[in-house]
């Protein structure tokens, strides 16, 4: 759990990312707001639309005037906790798709303080400035950051074996992305660079932050084990290709033998490749 300091000095960050007051979140129904304020900057990109949920309070906030009659008409239908799901995210999306708008999530924001973070070092992490970003194949380690300001590695021989990322999401918030190559994953290497990451960020009096999906569990399970620590989740809408999310990754433990639950017939065969970063 995060602690009450941690979570107070996150909240103007919070507002700024949903472009209303904090206050006018509700435990009991989802309100929907009309802001003129640039919303979602907070995480790298502008947003259209912003569903967020935090400690049992929700809110939608749009910056289209047009979209709030059958947004509204679509949430009164709707329980509040089934917004926040694939079902939710198409259901927007029948709605804003017509003015260009793509609907996505939920994603899971995580934060860390120094009563969290993973304190342990590794001899193998070094610190990679920008002319070594630049090498980076973003291709495959697409999570990360092109334009980030500095980065955490280990190396297998020549090449980078995992990284992370950091790139400011205004004041006073760091974000963390990490990729692990492919031959690498599952052996602590990611763990080991997140928590390098997490470590250089708190030394400076910011705060770290990692943004992920929910069917991304070795993500997640690499980001708790590095100290970072679940707030909120959001829904958000932008002018984009519609997106889908995979089937879930990863196992529950090793060698755990897994079925699919559909037959292949059923499954959605509309769904494109992903197009190439």
């Amino acid at each position: 759990m995060l602690n009450n300091k941690l979570r107070k000095n996150l909240t103007p960050w919070i507002e700024e990312y949903m472009g209303i007051s904090f206050s006018k979140l509700s435990d009991t129904e989802v309100p929907i707001f009309l802001t003129k304020r640039q919303i979602g900057s907070g995480d790298g990109e502008r947003k259209d639309l912003i569903a967020i949920e935090i400690e049992g309070k929700r809110g939608l906030v749009v910056s289209n005037e047009s979209l709030l009659p059958e947004l509204e008409s679509l949430i009164d239908r709707l329980d509040p906790t089934t917004i926040y799901s694939s079902y939710g995210f198409f259901e927007m999306s029948r709605i804003t798709l017509e003015y260009g708008i793509s609907v996505w999530g939920p994603d899971w924001f995580l934060f860390c303080d120094n009563e969290t973070v993973n304190t342990q070092t590794d001899p193998r992490v070094e610190q990679v400035d920008n002319i070594e970003l630049s090498a980076v194949d973003y291709g495959e380690f697409w999570h990360c950051d092109p334009q980030a300001l500095t980065g955490f590695a280990i190396r297998q021989g020549e090449n980078i074996a995992a990284l992370a990322t950091l790139t400011k999401r205004n004041e006073p918030v760091y974000e963390i992305g990490m990729d692990v190559s492919q031959s690498q994953q599952g052996t602590g290497l990611g763990r080991a660079v997140v928590s390098s990451a997490a470590q250089w960020v708190l030394k400076n009096g910011d705060i770290p932050m990692a943004v992920l999906s929910p069917f991304n569990i070795p993500s997640m399970r690499t980001l708790t084990s590095s100290g970072l620590r679940y707030l909120f989740q959001s829904m958000s809408g932008a002018t984009e290709e519609f997106r889908v999310p995979p089937q879930p990754l990863g196992m529950p433990r090793p060698n755990t033998k897994m079925y699919n639950h559909y037959p292949d017939w059923a499954i959605n065969n509309q769904i494109l490749p992903k197009k190439k970063r």
